[in-house]
């Protein structure tokens, strides 16, 4: 492709690659989710505000762990992802309250 046409299709905003979009419009709205709610216990039938279903992206991460690219896995420990539903609960009723600490690295 031309470099003159490839300039002008990234100037309107192309998606050269949607399967990576898709991935990082999830991860914006997890990033989104932690902030307001200071955990990333995501239900599952979770919706933003503007209607994405985090609650299912968040699932689809948790089934894809084992061949998620390492990248992806590293940005989601970061913010603190729960990748074991039944563990979120555990700490949640251990503590006595919503806010999931990560545990120390100790």
């Amino acid at each position: 492709m031309p470099a003159q046409r490839k300039a002008r299709l990234d100037a309107l905003g192309f998606v050269w690659d949607p399967l990576f979009e898709q991935w990082e419009e999830g991860y914006r709205h997890l990033k989104a989710f932690v902030e307001e709610q200071g955990h990333c216990r995501v239900p599952i039938d979770y919706k933003s505000s503007d209607g994405y279903r985090l609650g299912k992206w968040a699932d689809k991460q948790r089934t894809r762990k084992s061949v998620m690219r390492p990248e992806r896995k590293a940005r989601l420990d970061d913010v603190g992802f729960v990748w074991r539903t039944s563990t979120a609960r555990v700490l949640k009723n251990q503590a006595g309250t919503h806010r999931l600490s990560r545990p120390s690295s100790a």
